[in-house]
């Protein structure tokens, strides 16, 4: 597809999410490494957008939130005249918070004036309220578009893949707990792991640690599983390995929460976060799979749908937007 180069989806995040939707607005992404140390990111971010702004001179703008980038193309919309922007919010961004008084007092003002500047606001989770004052009918519900992977040559491996990333939300122990009331079952935990955890994890023979993989490695470990486990202790918070794992045409059990019910409905299967009820559920997916297999081709194709028409109403809307 070829992009015009003067709509663009800027961001300081390299996500999965942020790839797809730039692709599917037809737009030219324009991506800063996230990597980069931490005093780097955050002093050299801002010119690096202002220089994109010069180069691109964008008329339409799409923009994974952050706070630098928001107040900067807030500013930019407010001096060229024309300009649309809209804002993708991630979880992370409704729900983060400063502790300093003062600073969180001036940044918060700062903050919601500048998400005031978009045009349009997009949220990938209708669980997590939408905290800011904003234009009237300018919020959409889009959720993740399903992830574009190649599926591996098919070999069948022997384990259960974890699919972590050691954040906090993660209930770590719990795995822990399941992997040693299993010895018979293999299992796999993905991303950097802790040096906490590998220590505990060194007494565990049927526990592996490959640690943080290539994109294309990662896919084929989990395209050649078992199954995946993919579960968060947030009630409101959806992961991407839910949806790479559907696409895979891999069973999958996450959390049971009424947002991933109400998302993946009967396409994969649900645990309480204990360890009990996670054993329990693996060992149900054998006699659940061809029941799984068929809820997810009908969810891959409800979920495409479901995209596609609020992609095309969002682009209707600039272009109204424009031509007023």
């Amino acid at each position: 597809m070829k992009h015009n180069h003067r709509d663009i989806w800027i961001t300081l995040n390299n996500s999965i999410r942020s790839k797809s939707l730039a692709k599917l607005f037809s737009a030219n992404p324009v991506v800063f490494n996230i990597e980069r140390p931490f005093f780097i990111r955050h002093t050299v971010a801002p010119f690096w957008v202002v220089f994109q702004l010069i180069k691109y001179r964008p008329k339409i703008i799409y923009s994974q939130y952050s706070f630098s980038l928001q107040v900067i193309l807030a500013i930019y919309k407010l001096l060229i005249p024309g300009v649309t922007l809209t804002t993708d919010f991630h979880n992370k961004a409704l729900q983060r918070s400063l502790k300093a008084p003062v600073a969180k007092d001036i940044l918060s003002v700062i903050k919601r004036i500048s998400i005031g500047r978009s045009n349009f606001n997009i949220i990938s989770n209708s669980a997590i309220p939408f905290p800011y004052r904003i234009r009237e009918n300018n919020l959409y519900y889009l959720p993740d578009p399903l992830p574009e992977v190649v599926a591996p040559e098919k070999e069948q491996g022997d384990y259960v893949i974890m699919i972590t990333s050691f954040a906090d939300d993660e209930p770590i122990d719990l795995y822990l707990d399941v992997i040693r009331k299993n010895p018979d079952i293999n299992f796999v935990m993905t991303g950097h792991c802790p040096a906490e955890i590998k220590k505990v994890a060194s007494s565990m023979s049927n526990l592996s640690l490959p640690g943080f993989l290539p994109r294309s490695d990662y896919i084929k470990l989990l395209g050649n599983s078992l199954c995946a486990v993919c579960m968060t202790t947030s009630s409101d918070t959806l992961q991407g390995g839910i949806y790479e794992s559907i696409v895979l045409n891999v069973n999958a059990i996450a959390n049971n929460s009424e947002v991933n019910k109400s998302c993946f409905g009967d396409s994969i299967h649900y645990s309480d976060l204990s360890a009990d009820s996670l054993s329990m559920g693996l060992a149900e997916l054998p006699g659940i799979k061809n029941r799984l297999m068929r809820s997810r081709d009908a969810f891959i194709q409800q979920h495409s749908e479901r995209v596609s028409f609020c992609i095309d109403d969002i682009r209707l809307r600039i272009l109204q937007a424009r031509e007023i």
